[in-house]
C-alpha cells in the first residue's frame, strides 16, 4: 500500500500485479485500476509533491503513474536484472533511488525513468 501525500488517494497492490487506487474517505470505491506490472508489486511509494507514483515490480521494472493525469503511464524504469526490492524519492521528486534483488543500486531521472 501507499498513501498519497495529501492524503487523498490509497494505492492497494495485489499478488497479481494488479493495482487499483481507491478513494481514503470511502476505500471501497475504486477510482482506477492498473494493470501494467507482469508480476507481484513489492513496493510502491508517491512522490513528495504527490504527482507520480512509483511501482516496484517483480518483473524488474519500476512504473511511473501520473497522478494528474487520471494515472496515465509517464516513465519506465527498465535497468535492473532482478525484481525491486525498494524505492525512494528525491526530495525534489527530480530522482528515484532504487535497489532489486541483485544488490544494484540504481538512480532514474523522473518522471521519464531514464
Amino acid at each position: 500500500m501507499a498513501v498519497s501525500t495529501n492524503g487523498s488517494h490509497i494505492a492497494v497492490a495485489a499478488n497479481d500485479g494488479s493495482i487499483t487506487i481507491r478513494n481514503q474517505s470511502d476505500f471501497t470505491t475504486t477510482i482506477k485500476e492498473i494493470r501494467d506490472p507482469k508480476r507481484w508489486v513489492e513496493v510502491m511509494e508517491y512522490s513528495p509533491d504527490g504527482a507520480y507514483l512509483a511501482v516496484g515490480s517483480h518483473d524488474t521494472k519500476i512504473y511511473i503513474y501520473d497522478v494528474n493525469n487520471d494515472y496515465a503511464t509517464a516513465g519506465e524504469c527498465t535497468a535492473h536484472k532482478a525484481a525491486i526490492t525498494c524505492i525512494d524519492w528525491s526530495m525534489d521528486g527530480t530522482y528515484l533511488r532504487s535497489v532489486c534483488n541483485a544488490y544494484e543500486l540504481l538512480f532514474h531521472r523522473m518522471p521519464t525513468g531514464e
